[in-house]
């Protein structure tokens, strides 16, 4: 998570010169329908997949992301991030350990830079193609077995992460129908030049892998929306910034429960940072209203799994998802070029959160003794309001760097009736969380 914000944020820093001072750029939303990784997994599933899916049922196996281009006369540059998750239909395989392994799932992020041509073709359609560079990391899971145990199957899966460093082609159409609007469509192939990956198989299950496994090629056939604006005055950048927008991240989290704010003792190898960091990422649009005083409205994204609860046997907090959208009123105290800020206001959470509230005792096939949890889980629809303070840097008028402190607390909850389960039934200690106190920082261009 953090290595797309720092990588994209480099970028921007790099190139916000070229795109706040120029006439052709374009901000745009793009998917990925269908996706081939040549390592045996299918493009799309021949069956829905039971649970929440994005297309179809999860028929299509599709992937999203955002992509920033500047124009020049008849070439372009662009800097793309894209995530695909990718769950696939498997059968279980009773009794043949030796079978070909079936990918459960997939997960991947992908940067990329490109450089690109266009031709004309009239006023409003242009072909376009060119090449670059991408960064990917990411995960995936296969099935090789199962067996009944009498009380229910058990299932031998294996899975592996990766890093790829390769090379990537693009070609494809795009459509203006009007000068502040292009719809497109593309063929993206990546081939991976140096790849590190970390398989965790044991050698008897080699030959039931896929030769391309981690995959080192995919192609996808890609569809977008792009939004184009135009010549920014510099004035309005050099000595009239009224506006800003911020990509942030909060690194630390405390919900005042028990539960740790890094984890130290249950590291995931197949996370970056080997999963120490429990943070959370997003975006937020300010308005200066004057030289004191801004409204701000943001949205951020947390998405975190305790590994430390089951292993341990404890009660509480498992998993969370969780989905912020704040509004917030802030005054500035300036000093010099630095900026002391403070101020609050109310905050909207959405999502999904797992709770640990009891164990079973049970036995495997040779009398061996393991616990399975038993879990609630409680959907989000919450209000509240928030208060934060912070401190911001500007060395250019065009860019501002910062580190607040923002406290979320929540006046109304929904779900009440799993609430009151978990609480009074299950008396699990700390829940639910009605404060999250975070550590936040972020970047933000000025115009």
């Amino acid at each position: 998570m953090l290595k797309q914000l720092f990588i994209l944020t480099a970028f921007g820093i790099f190139i916000s010169n070229a795109v706040f001072s120029q006439n052709s750029n374009r901000i745009s939303v793009q998917t990925g329908l269908f996706n081939c990784f040549f390592d045996g997994s299918p493009i799309v599933n021949s069956l829905p997949i039971k649970g929440k899916g994005r297309i179809f049922g999860n028929r299509l196996i599709d992937s999203q992301g955002i992509e920033l281009m500047h124009r020049f006369k008849k070439s372009q540059i662009s800097v793309e991030y894209m995530k695909f998750y990718g769950v696939y239909n498997y059968t279980l395989n009773y009794g043949n350990a030796a079978a070909p392994a079936q990918e459960m799932w997939k997960n991947l992020k992908i940067i990329s830079c490109y450089y690109n041509r266009f031709l004309s073709i009239n006023e409003h359609w242009n072909f376009q193609y060119g090449a670059g560079i991408s960064y990917s990391w990411g995960s995936g899971s296969f099935h090789h077995s199962a067996f009944d145990n009498g009380f229910w199957t058990e299932s031998f899966n294996t899975g592996y992460y990766s890093e790829d460093i390769g090379l990537n082609l693009k070609a494809g159409i795009e459509y203006t129908p009007i000068k502040w609007l292009t719809i497109y469509s593309n063929f993206n192939f990546l081939g991976s030049v140096y790849q590190k990956n970390d398989i965790d198989f044991s050698q008897s299950y080699t030959e039931s892998y896929h030769k391309n496994i981690p995959s080192k090629y995919s192609v996808s056939w890609r569809f977008g929306v792009g939004f184009n604006y135009g010549k920014i005055a510099v004035d309005t950048i050099v000595g009239k910034a009224k506006n800003r927008i911020t990509i942030q991240t909060g690194l630390f989290h405390c919900f005042f429960d028990g539960t740790p704010m890094v984890n130290v003792n249950h590291r995931n190898k197949y996370e970056p940072f080997r999963k120490l960091l429990y943070s959370s990422f997003g975006g937020q649009f300010r308005r200066q209203l004057n030289t004191r005083n801004a409204v701000m409205l943001e949205y951020m994204y947390h998405t975190r799994s305790y590994w430390n609860v089951i292993p341990e046997l404890k009660n509480g907090v498992t998993e969370i998802k969780y989905n912020t959208i704040n509004a917030t009123y802030e005054r500035c105290l300036p000093l010099s070029q630095f900026c002391f800020t403070y101020g609050g206001g109310l905050n909207y959470r959405t999502g999904s959160e797992s709770i640990v509230v009891d164990y079973l005792k049970l036995y495997n096939y040779v009398n061996q003794i393991y616990y399975e949890p038993v879990e609630k889980n409680r959907k989000l629809n919450d209000f509240g309001i928030n208060m934060r303070a912070g401190i911001e840097y500007t060395p250019r008028k065009c860019l501002t760097v910062f580190s607040k402190v923002d406290l979320l607390g929540f006046l109304y909850m929904s779900d009440k009736n799993v609430r009151n389960v978990i609480q009074q039934d299950y008396e699990v200690k700390g829940y639910p969380r009605r404060f999250d106190l975070s550590w936040r920082f972020g970047i933000g261009f000025n115009f």
